[in-house]
């Protein structure tokens, strides 16, 4: 089944959408920075998750809308798209061993360990999940490029 919402998770498809005019509906936004000038549209029936709200944007909302503020964690809670080998292995660098401990990854793991695999505190639970939900969204958009019965993963 077809999403309701079309996603947004970058600045330029943003202005774009915005320099329409009117009412925005059906959209869902991913770490968007809004400028008030985006509020020369009303939006209905909308979700924002970690985006950047100034006054002006949040008074052109319709109650149906959602916001799922960012939650500062050393991972990012709103992925929109999947990881590349680069993002994590930001800060490793080739041949130097001790570096490894300072690259994206690693740093992510130590704070899942920190919390435990099960954690019990519901801003970590709660970021996790919006997390898996975003890296499920990503894995989906990028299958659907391809032939199904033709994709083998392995982790």
């Amino acid at each position: 089944m077809k999403s309701l919402y079309i996603e947004i998770d970058n600045r330029a498809s943003l202005a774009e959408l915005t320099a329409q005019g009117g009412v925005v509906r059906h959209y869902a936004f991913q770490g968007v920075v809004f400028t008030p000038e985006d509020a020369r549209c009303s939006f209905a029936d909308c979700i924002f998750m970690g985006c950047i709200l100034p006054e002006a944007v949040r008074r052109v909302m319709a109650e149906d809308c959602l916001i799922f503020p960012a939650i500062p964690k050393t991972f990012k809670v709103f992925p929109s798209a999947l990881y590349s080998p680069e993002q994590l292995y930001e800060g490793y660098r080739v041949g130097d061993e001790r570096s490894f401990e300072e690259c994206y990854d690693t740093r992510v793991y130590r704070h899942y360990m920190a919390y435990g695999k099960q954690a019990v505190d519901i801003s970590e639970t709660l970021a996790r999940s919006l997390h898996d939900h975003a890296i499920s969204d990503a894995l989906q958009d990028m299958l659907a490029r391809y032939d199904e019965r033709r994709v083998v993963a392995f982790m």
